[in-house]
């Protein structure tokens, strides 16, 4: 399966890059919109087998303090229930420094 089918109809340009990149680095197992059922959230990206939620927050949508404190409650919400959440705070468009950065740590929390 491709990473475009496994993605939204309107992914955003960072979460089509991530993707991409994830894809390329051979990195497996991951869905894209799943929603997860344990609090009103779809994460950009679900590694259900590792227990992994990612979100890519770009400003336009998680800047303000209501906006980040309902992504706080969310990642609360995940982290009690055993699951870990990785949150990227990133100003679009995503530059390569920050795709690089976020897809590193991605790769890095699931080979822990």
């Amino acid at each position: 399966m491709t990473f475009r089918e496994r993605m939204r109809v309107n992914p955003s340009a960072a979460e089509e890059k991530v993707a991409v990149a994830l894809q390329d680095r051979g990195v497996k197992g991951w869905f894209k919109d799943s929603e997860l059922v344990l609090t009103s959230t779809v994460p950009d990206f679900w590694f259900p087998t590792q227990g992994v939620a990612v979100y890519l927050d770009g400003e336009a949508v998680h800047s303000g303090a209501k906006a980040i404190e309902r992504d706080d409650r969310i990642s609360d919400v995940l982290t009690k229930r055993g699951l870990k959440v990785l949150r990227f705070r990133y100003r679009p468009p995503l530059s390569q420094k920050r795709l690089d950065e976020i897809v590193e740590a991605i790769e890095e929390e699931l080979v822990k």
